[in-house]
């Protein structure tokens, strides 16, 4: 299954072209913004590095949040024209599931031992998502907590925490939770990953024919002018 896969969620524009879990190119460039400028040079790139075209791909993979709202919109526009010309199908990927993925490459840090992924939202909040032992993309759905409330939500037995929030939390896991252990994997997705998330949501015959949907799990802070305030 040759699938192209990428992400402007967060600060990185990353893109990469797979078969099966063979990648077959890559490109992964730290942005804090142009994102919109940037992806679809890489995605040319990549796709001709990989001796690609559009009609021979089987997947597109791609972040869905949370993360900024430009970033989302950018990669999901992307994902809808591509899939519109071509007929491809999309499968939405929550940024923490990409990231997830990667933890699980290193085996000592991911095999038997469930993820949790702390995103520093900001405004003295956390991005969170659960995943389980059995490796579902989706185990228990990404939401906004607050710091205090993360012990409660780590699940028991042996767990692997990942992410930017996990300085905010670390000492106060430790205390609750003696069977972690902190990865330092990088805390914005990289598109192979995505790929690989995208692969077992088609394994499992959880793409719906629905093109995937923004995740935001609050109200972005800007605001069209004359916008009442929230």
């Amino acid at each position: 299954m040759k699938i192209l896969a990428f992400d402007t969620a967060l600060d990185a524009c990353s893109v990469a072209v797979c078969d099966g879990r063979n990648v077959l190119a890559r490109r992964h460039e730290h942005l804090s913004k142009g994102h919109a400028e940037a992806l679809v040079p890489m995605i040319q790139s990549v796709l001709s590095a990989a001796s690609t075209w559009f009609d021979e791909l089987d997947l597109i993979a791609v972040t869905v949040g949370p993360g900024t709202f430009t970033g989302i919109r950018v990669g999901l526009s992307a994902a809808r024209g591509i899939a519109l010309t071509t007929g491809v199908r999309v499968a939405g990927i929550t940024t923490m599931a990409a990231i997830a993925e990667g933890v699980r490459q290193w085996r000592e840090m991911g095999e038997g031992r469930a993820i949790v992924v702390l995103h520093d939202a900001g405004k003295a909040e956390l991005y969170h998502q659960v995943f389980p032992l059995d490796g579902e993309i989706t185990a228990l759905a990404p939401a906004v907590i607050a710091p205090t409330d993360v012990p409660s939500v780590l699940p028991s037995g042996p767990v692997t925490v990942v992410g930017s929030g996990t300085e905010l939390v670390r000492d106060q896991i430790k205390e609750r939770h003696p069977d972690v252990r902190f990865s330092d994997v990088p805390f914005v997705p990289d598109a192979v990953h995505v790929a690989r998330a995208g692969l077992k949501l088609a394994e499992s015959d959880g793409i719906g024919n629905v093109p995937p949907q923004p995740l935001y799990l609050r109200a972005p802070d800007a605001r069209l002018p004359g916008a009442p305030a929230q």
